[in-house]
């Protein structure tokens, strides 16, 4: 279990090494996340489809002082869409 854990940040901070910012309503991302390890999830309507292991990752991977975290606004208002979402970024070594 905590291999599979390992794994898991691993794939998201190897994600970040490409893409610099992820959050839970970045359809590729979230796409890749399920691909490669098989979660449960739920298709919406609009966006990437809810994914909730990987949300509890990325809160994880910040709390243990992993990633960055900050709230961005969201311009796009539907019903059911959020007004905002959390944006992950790398935690920079210190040099």
């Amino acid at each position: 279990m905590l291999e599979m854990l390992e794994q898991r940040y691993s794939w998201i901070q190897d994600y970040l090494d490409q893409y610099i910012a992820v959050d839970v309503l970045n359809e590729e991302f979230v796409i890749g996340y399920i691909n490669e390890f098989k979660p449960d999830y739920q298709v919406r309507l609009l966006g990437a489809p809810k994914c909730s292991q990987l949300s509890k990752d990325l809160g994880a991977m910040y709390k243990k002082g992993k990633l960055n975290r900050s709230a961005i606004g969201l311009p796009l208002i539907e019903r059911g869409f959020p007004k905002w979402v959390y944006v992950y970024t790398k935690k920079e070594l210190d040099k």
